[in-house]
């Protein structure tokens, strides 16, 4: 046992061994970004959609919609105008 101790000590030094669990370590880390960006990306397209319907459907101000989906006003204002034209 201490023999395969010392060999993944030794195996585990190495210059290589580190830079391959560092390239890892980033491959996984970067995943978990594209991950966390694309439902961001997702939840954004759901509340401008609700946006959208709740200008198109309701008397509700700007500020109420911007209030319920969360949205920055001037994203509200943007879809306003481009329902508009």
């Amino acid at each position: 046992m201490d023999q395969a101790i010392e060999a993944y000590r030794h195996v585990s030094a190495t210059p290589e061994f580190q830079e391959r669990e560092r390239l890892f370590s980033k491959a996984r880390h970067d995943e978990a970004q594209a991950i966390h960006d694309s439902r961001m990306e997702g939840e954004i397209k759901g509340r401008m959609e609700t946006a959208k319907n709740l200008l198109a459907e309701t008397n509700l101000t700007l500020e109420q919609i911007a209030k319920f989906t969360g949205l920055d006003f001037t994203e509200i204002e943007k879809l306003c105008r481009g329902m508009d034209t």
